[in-house]
């Protein structure tokens, strides 16, 4: 699986391509709500908040290159989560950091993301260009089709 940027500011997603050298731009305004319940996910979210949102189910642990995980499978509460994500599958928390390590998330049709962290780093102080995605000559492309973009991951 090749690496990939995202950059999430505001309303805009900005997802990185290098194969391709493309930057799909999407736009989360009508998808808001959405976006910031999958995307903190174990960011800085505290378990109350989760247990809100989520009905919780710790399901073990399980390596995850070299770092022992906690295992949860979370089931979204909110209908309109629920619409776009029948669940987000598991979510694998280091016992170390007490940081995800890894997502799954699984669209109401089967599909599914798999997404895999490393190098988090927390509270560091961070450059304006951070915010942006270095990409050279990179085409900018608005995809139009289903409201979702898991496909694209």
């Amino acid at each position: 699986m090749e690496p990939k940027t995202i950059l999430l500011k505001k309303n805009k997603l900005e997802f990185y391509l290098p194969k391709i050298n493309e930057i799909d731009e999407y736009d989360l305004s009508q998808h808001r709500e959405v976006m910031e319940r999958v995307l903190l996910l174990g960011f800085g979210t505290d378990t109350n908040e989760l247990r809100k949102s989520y009905d919780l189910k710790l399901t073990g642990e399980e390596d995850i290159g070299g770092d022992t995980t906690v295992v949860l499978e979370l089931t979204p509460r909110n209908t309109s989560v629920a619409a776009q994500l029948a669940k987000i599958l598991q979510l694998w928390i280091s016992e170390e950091s007490w940081l995800p390590v890894q997502q799954k998330f699984v669209e109401p049709g089967g599909d599914y993301l798999i997404t895999r962290y490393s190098s988090v780093k927390v509270n560091r102080a961070l450059p304006p260009s951070q915010f942006q995605i270095n990409a050279p000559g990179a085409k900018r492309v608005k995809p139009v089709g289903p409201s979702t973009f898991c496909c694209r991951f």
